[in-house]
C-alpha cells in the first residue's frame, strides 16, 4: 500500500473511495489552538486535546464510523467472493 501511517485521505484514495467520504479539519488545542488535519486526528484523541468546534469533531466522528462500515462491509463482500 503507498499511503500508510496515518494518512487517511491517501489510504482512501488508495482504495478508490476518497471522493466518498470528506474527512475535514477543525480546531483543537488545551493551550494553544492547532488545526486538526485528517493526517493528525490520532494525536487528537491520543493526547485527549480539547475542540474547539464540538460540531466539527462529531462530523469527523460520523466520517470516521461510515468510512469503518464501508471497510468491514467490503471485506464481507470479498471474503465472500472467495
Amino acid at each position: 500500500m503507498p499511503h500508510g501511517g496515518h494518512d487517511i485521505k491517501g489510504m482512501l484514495a488508495w482504495a478508490g473511495v476518497g471522493c466518498q467520504f470528506s474527512v475535514k479539519t477543525f480546531k483543537a488545542g488545551n493551550k494553544e489552538e492547532h488545526n486538526v488535519t485528517p493526517h493528525l486526528l490520532h494525536q487528537f484523541w491520543r493526547y485527549g486535546l480539547d475542540t474547539k468546534d464540538v460540531l466539527a469533531e462529531e462530523d469527523v466522528e460520523q466520517t470516521l464510523s461510515k468510512i469503518a462500515e464501508w471497510i468491514r462491509d467490503n471485506l464481507h463482500k470479498e471474503r465472500d467472493a472467495q
